[in-house]
């Protein structure tokens, strides 16, 4: 009974894991076909337009756009990469964090930017998931989670230089504000995500693992007392 139990817990993880990377390759979809079927007067429209209260839906929508094919594929790497990683450390909580750094770093980005500018693009999502995971791997008791920065830091470690206004035409308020909601997000609900996460939050000591559970103990010394 207990290993039928056991079976059932690690099928019912794995169908989450993949039903996780089914909604991320719908967002990636979604981003694709948005992309053909956008026209100047959409990107014209629903680019984010910050301080606009009279555009304020546009906080929601300018992510979805992009200017170009490399302005995509870069977006769809960087998203498919952090979204993988993340949906192996939190099987079940993918469509809960996307859809939260969406919304914030939306509204942060919307009352951050400049008036009169427009904003496009869904690295404002990667930055979200990348710093996200950078401060769970910060804060995480077990220390082997501190590799997963390493491992954000190894692939994505040029996109930082995104957070500084150097290259024109980049939206650098767009990159500080999934940043700052990747962050927020994790330090608002810290236990809960720590607790979700895919790593124990000690490692196993060594004498703990060398110990035998049917090992009987020592009976104790009757003289000790003496």
């Amino acid at each position: 009974m207990e290993n039928g139990s056991m079976f059932t817990l690690k099928t019912d993880r794995t169908r989450l894991g993949w039903s996780n990377f089914t909604f991320l390759f719908v967002v990636l979809l979604v981003m694709f076909v948005v992309f053909l079927r956008q026209t100047p007067l959409i990107l014209a429209f629903y680019s984010t337009h910050p301080r606009d209260l009279n555009d304020f839906h546009t906080a929601f929508t300018g992510s979805w756009l992009h200017g170009s094919w490399e302005h995509l594929w870069g977006n769809i790497s960087a998203l498919a990469g952090l979204g993988t990683v993340f949906i192996l450390l939190f099987p079940k909580k993918m469509p809960l964090f996307f859809v939260a750094q969406w919304i914030l770093s939306g509204v942060i980005l919307f009352f951050l930017g400049r008036s009169g500018q427009s904003h496009l693009g869904a690295s404002t999502w990667a930055y979200s998931f990348a710093s996200f995971l950078g401060v769970l791997s910060l804060v995480h008791p077990n220390h082997k989670a501190k590799s997963i920065l390493f491992l954000v830091v190894l692939f994505y470690g040029t996109m930082w230089w995104g957070l500084l206004p150097l290259i024109p035409g980049i939206s650098w308020q767009g990159h500080l504000s999934g940043t700052l909601a990747g962050i927020l997000i994790a330090l608002f609900r810290l236990e809960f995500w720590i607790n979700a996460m895919n790593i124990p939050r000690e490692g196993i000591k060594s004498d703990e693992f060398l110990k035998d559970d049917d090992e009987e103990p020592l009976p104790s010394n009757p003289f000790d007392d003496i």
